[in-house]
């Protein structure tokens, strides 16, 4: 998977490890994200354990969701991800709009996701000349 792959729609990228406490205790938000937005957003989870521990750990609670290995730390570096758990929300153009360093709740995520999902504002003023 690659995060260009993506580009359209706004993607939640999650930065997290299965030995951080407060990265597991976040997870049930991005479920639950992708659960109320559906197809309007995408979810991902990035780890840079080693390989299948992440996943395991996943598969090990039920946990549903898309996970990109950074087995080399690669994603993490362009990101320029401090200590986990870090959360970034991209809009349509792969611009990032939101970033949450450390535990985020339901409503900062909410806020966030719904920030990137509103109508780009228009311009109030009628057209003509300035004078």
């Amino acid at each position: 998977m690659h995060l260009s792959d993506l580009r359209g729609k706004p993607v939640v990228v999650n930065f997290w490890a299965s030995w951080c406490h407060p990265c597991t205790d976040e997870l049930k938000y991005f479920v639950r994200a992708r659960d109320e937005y559906g197809s309007k957003i995408e979810v991902v989870t990035v780890s840079s354990q080693l390989h299948d521990v992440a996943a395991s750990y996943l598969r090990l609670w039920n946990i549903d969701l898309p996970l990109v290995e950074d087995l080399d730390g690669s994603i993490a570096k362009t990101y320029g991800v401090p200590p986990i758990p870090v959360t970034v929300v991209v809009d349509r153009t792969g611009t990032i709009r939101y970033v949450s360093v450390g535990e985020l709740s339901w409503p900062e995520l909410q806020a966030a996701v719904d920030r990137v999902l509103a109508p780009a504002p228009t311009s109030t003023q009628p057209g003509g000349v300035l004078r």
